[in-house]
């Protein structure tokens, strides 16, 4: 969906119609052109051409957005730009990328570090983070802890200069704490119980939940690796 509030103008565009908009000399007029077929991603270019039946009158472009499906703002140009029968206005916008990741395996009631990072759209970006367990933070660097193991939902939302948005969710795996036997320290017992339970699945006598340390149902070789990482440190109650 593109936004545009300009005067009157033909619209050309990489697999776009050609769109006529009501004369209405130097006053403003809004309206929605509905772009099923154009696709934003990468480098897009939107132009503008002035109609040529009436080259007396230059027109103004301003306010110009592109909206994706889900009404998000993929680029935004605020600036009053000129239009005429001479002159015609090229948008080159790249909308906004947005990705993060998570510095260390996150471990339930531990603290892990998010990095958001982003490209694409107008500096400078604006980072808000939203996590399932109800807790926000906001910039490019964050901590967080989950209280309980499994997935989580984690949203990073990138806004830049202009107002544009990007928005990624992942589902991110908690952990379970390493000290299966219950006390604050990872000792050789908890990475023993592990092995014994080794290659294990539910349902089998030797499969113990409380030793599933990514609860994908399974104590395999991840499963001894997590806990062999954290032997001999403390803390875990």
């Amino acid at each position: 969906m593109t936004v545009v509030r300009i005067a009157r103008l033909t619209l050309l565009s990489r697999l776009t119609p050609t769109v006529d908009s009501a004369q209405n000399r130097q006053t403003y007029t809004t309206f929605t052109i509905n772009i099923t077929s154009f696709v934003a991603s990468g480098i897009s270019t939107l132009v503008f051409t002035h109609g040529n039946w009436d080259c007396s009158v230059d027109d103004n472009v301003r306010n110009l957005q592109v909206r994706d499906s889900r009404n998000i703002i993929l680029f935004s140009d605020p600036m009053v730009r000129i239009l005429n029968c001479t002159t015609s206005i090229t948008y080159t916008f790249s909308p906004i990328q947005a990705t993060f990741g998570v510095s260390a395996i996150p471990v339930a009631s531990r603290p892990a570090n998010y990095t958001a990072a982003a490209s694409g759209g107008t500096v400078p970006y604006k980072f808000s983070w939203s996590f399932d367990d109800g807790s926000f933070a906001t910039g490019a660097f964050v901590s967080h802890s989950f209280a309980a193991s499994g997935y989580h939902n984690v949203t990073l939302r990138v806004s830049d200069g202009n107002g544009a948005v990007a928005t990624v969710q992942e589902l991110i795996l908690v952990w379970k704490k390493p000290n299966v036997t219950g006390n604050s320290c990872v000792r050789i017992f908890d990475v023993a119980q592990v092995a014994l339970a080794y290659n294990s699945v539910i349902g089998e006598p030797r499969y113990d939940q409380r030793l599933d340390m990514n609860a994908d149902g399974r104590i395999d070789i991840r499963d001894v690796a997590f806990l062999a990482f954290y032997h001999g440190s403390c803390g875990w109650q």
